[in-house]
């Protein structure tokens, strides 16, 4: 089976977004700026080259299936904090499943998935990103140190141009 990454959903913008006593936001400690992105692509390239894909997906023990309504609807309202409309997200996202997998470290990259059969014996499988919840949101973890101090997409301290939304 072959994978086609499509990143038309991604989202990669500068953002803080209050979810309760949480903060979905792309800052983070200064360190960790400097190894997401290449995490991000490392990763990236090797299910891309995997031929067995969704092994390689769900192959850690946090890569799963978000089944909690409370979760999905958390990752739900995050994406719409990136600007997108009701009616978009239900012709984009609608009720396709979504995933995380574990990028490294304690990076999760929430996606969906479609699958393509394009022939009778060739099939593909599509990985649409959605984004990166660098700073454990979906699922809080307490132990997991919250550093907000340099953005991962600008490299600054301070946003020219980050979205707040609450």
């Amino acid at each position: 089976m072959k994978a086609l990454i499509d990143f038309s959903l991604f989202q990669y913008k500068c953002i803080k977004s209050n979810k309760g006593s949480e903060i979905f936001t792309y800052k983070t400690d200064e360190n960790s700026v400097k190894k997401i992105n290449q995490e991000l692509f490392d990763f990236l390239k090797q299910i891309s080259e995997t031929n067995t894909i969704l092994k390689t997906l769900f192959n850690k023990k946090n890569d799963h299936e978000v089944k909690s309504l409370e979760k999905r609807n958390l990752i739900i309202d995050i994406f719409k904090d990136f600007g997108y409309k009701d009616e978009f997200i239900d012709q984009k996202i609608g009720n396709a499943s979504i995933y995380q997998t574990k990028t490294k470290s304690e990076r999760r990259l929430f996606f969906i998935l479609e699958n393509k059969e394009i022939t009778k014996k060739e099939k593909i499988i599509i990985i649409k990103p959605l984004f990166l919840d660098i700073n454990h949101v979906i699922y809080n973890n307490p132990r997991f140190q919250k550093i907000f101090n340099t953005c991962l997409i600008c490299w600054k301290t301070k946003c020219t141009n980050e979205k707040v939304a609450d």
